[in-house]
């Protein structure tokens, strides 16, 4: 009998089912928090990791505040940032230096300012900002242009005058004169 939407019938209780059984079934001392495989862990820092619940609560919580990090670093700057901070990482030899590693990483990568959400589109309205990013994309000659929501309406409008004055004539109708 088809389970009805938002019930519990057997296509709902089954996923949650093997979920359960799988953490029950976790041999003693393998950590079940951690951001990796710990069937695949390389390397005596992972299985280090993979063993200790706390580390593993800790590589996760970490993994978060990177999948959430931006400010100052971010993009390519924030991996790059975080492939060195790995290495480091790689080179403790007890849980201890696991430890405070984890903790620093974790305090940097929340203490950065998270990137701007939304700012033309809070500045003008969903609409507005996305005919702004459509008319940015369609003149930016950037590789990467500001042509996104997420940056102020005027770095936008800036982006579309910019592009605008390496277009032929006749340009586009909503181009500065």
């Amino acid at each position: 009998m088809p389970a009805e939407a938002g019930g519990t019938g057997p296509r709902r209780r089954a996923p949650l089912a093997i979920l359960a059984l799988s953490l029950v079934a976790m041999p003693p001392g393998v950590a079940a928090g951690a951001s990796f495989d710990c069937g695949k862990a390389r390397g005596a820092v992972e299985r280090m990791i993979c063993a200790d619940d706390e580390l593993s609560g800790l590589d996760e919580r970490m993994a978060a505040a990177f999948r959430a990090g931006g400010g100052p670093a971010s993009g390519a700057a924030l991996r790059q940032e975080q492939r060195a901070w790995l290495t480091a990482r790689d080179r403790c030899g007890d849980a201890a230096c696991l430890r405070r590693a984890y903790r620093d990483r974790i305090a940097a990568l929340e203490a950065a300012p998270a990137p701007p959400v939304g700012a033309c589109r809070a500045e003008r309205g969903a609409a507005a900002a996305r005919e702004l990013v459509r008319r940015c994309i369609q003149v930016s000659p950037a590789t990467r242009p500001p042509c996104h929501d997420s940056n102020p309406c005027a770095m936008i409008e800036d982006e579309i005058a910019r592009g605008c004055g390496f277009l032929p004539t006749p340009r586009p109708a909503f181009c500065p004169r």
